[in-house]
């Protein structure tokens, strides 16, 4: 069996959710013993809870820099939406550290309406920060790639890029060979910062891999890509970061970081 390797293994970790309660902290600190970085998704009630401010104020101090954020997922496709979390983002995190928000790229708009709100949202976070662009799951290829054609409006060195979910395409193709040569195009890659992981099985995303999954051709491909900044987040439903199922999922994709 082969072995995979990270080129990047220290940037890797789960996406989280947080009850607010007040062991978060604690909670935070015990992660960091065994993943590199983080993703907290975030909703409204996050946004607009005083305690998400003391979880910000904490990692601000004693992990900057190791946490993105995946904002709620209608943040662009809906007009209302859009224009009821950009004043909470803006209070929540102007006075934050730069760093990833990532968000559902919506197909349904136009081109240049997405441009003036990646805009808009810039102007509410910490200058030099990123916004990545996520394909969801029902989002062909070929809609998706208009992504890389606003990251390209933005430039290389923007402060735009994308966040190819490898689950969600899956879910949409069933092709993993047609994934790999969209993927493959050195014009894309270069604009994509983050990955996130996880299986399809029965015809549901999120699932966590297995060893024949975990052997395929697109993780491979994926987990093969040469970059210093990429980050790999993996996102998988009814897996405790923090139990031994979710630390054997990470081994078992990278069996180098074995102890």
């Amino acid at each position: 069996m082969r072995n995979l390797s990270f080129m990047n293994s220290n940037l890797i970790g789960y996406s989280l959710k947080f009850q607010f309660e007040p062991d978060d902290t604690t909670l935070l600190n015990h992660y960091f013993r065994y993943y590199s970085i983080g993703e907290i998704k975030l909703n409204q009630e996050t946004l607009e809870s005083v305690y998400f401010d003391n979880i910000l104020l904490y990692l601000k101090e004693h992990h900057p820099q190791k946490i993105s954020f995946h904002l709620p997922n209608d943040i662009f496709s809906n007009d209302e939406a859009f224009l009821k979390y950009l004043p909470l983002i803006q209070c929540k995190f102007s006075n934050y550290i730069p760093s990833y928000y990532v968000a559902h790229y919506p197909p349904a708009l136009n081109e240049d309406i997405i441009v003036k709100r990646i805009y808009s949202l810039l102007m509410c976070l910490p200058k030099g920060s990123y916004i990545l662009l996520e394909n969801d799951k029902n989002v062909s290829l070929n809609e998706f790639a208009v992504a890389f054609k606003i990251c390209e409006h933005f430039g290389r060195n923007s402060s735009v890029g994308i966040c190819f979910d490898i689950g969600h395409a899956l879910f949409y193709c069933q092709n993993e060979r047609k994934i790999i040569s969209f993927l493959s195009d050195t014009q894309k890659e270069k604009f994509i910062h983050e990955w996130h992981l996880h299986n399809v099985l029965n015809e549901r995303d999120h699932q966590a891999f297995d060893l024949v999954s975990c052997q395929g051709a697109l993780l491979t491909h994926v987990l093969a890509t040469p970059s210093k900044n990429q980050r790999y987040i993996l996102e998988l439903k009814k897996i405790d970061p923090f139990s031994k199922a979710g630390i054997s999922q990470l081994n078992m994709i990278d069996p180098s970081r074995k102890q």
